[in-house]
């Protein structure tokens, strides 16, 4: 089975909107499995709205980075909560930062992975040329 322990991390970031600094720990999945991945596509569709096809590349930008957040985060900052899960905040820039930290988790959990995966490989093929 493989390791998918929630990942905490800390932001500390002024808005550039409105110079507000917002600092905090997020404590997030790591990877989506399946059920989240269709969950975070359905948050997404439900923030664009009926008209989801009209919707423009900002909002569907900002639809997606919302959702992403929303179905990995486990645990927010009181801001984040305030913000009612980052929806209102005016500080997009905020958001992003959140959204760039939640990738540079999944991207150090597939590398760790692989290494993992590697390590294995490895240890199997001195087991099989050794016989």
């Amino acid at each position: 089975m493989i390791d998918v322990t929630p990942v905490t991390f800390n932001i500390k970031i002024v808005g550039e909107t409105t110079g507000e600094e917002f600092v905090g720990s997020f404590k997030v999945k790591p990877v989506l499995h399946q059920a989240d991945q269709l969950e975070r596509d359905s948050i997404m569709r439900n923030l664009l709205g009926a008209a989801a096809a009209q919707a423009s590349p900002r909002a569907v930008s900002q639809a997606l980075l919302l959702a992403e957040i929303q179905i990995r985060a486990l645990e927010t900052p009181n801001f984040w909560k305030e913000a009612k899960n980052g929806l209102s905040l005016f500080d997009e820039n905020v958001m992003a930062h959140v959204y760039d930290k939640i990738q540079e988790v999944e991207k150090d959990w597939r590398t760790a992975i692989k290494k993992k995966a590697d390590a294995a490989r490895a240890e199997l093929e001195k087991t099989t040329i050794a016989r």
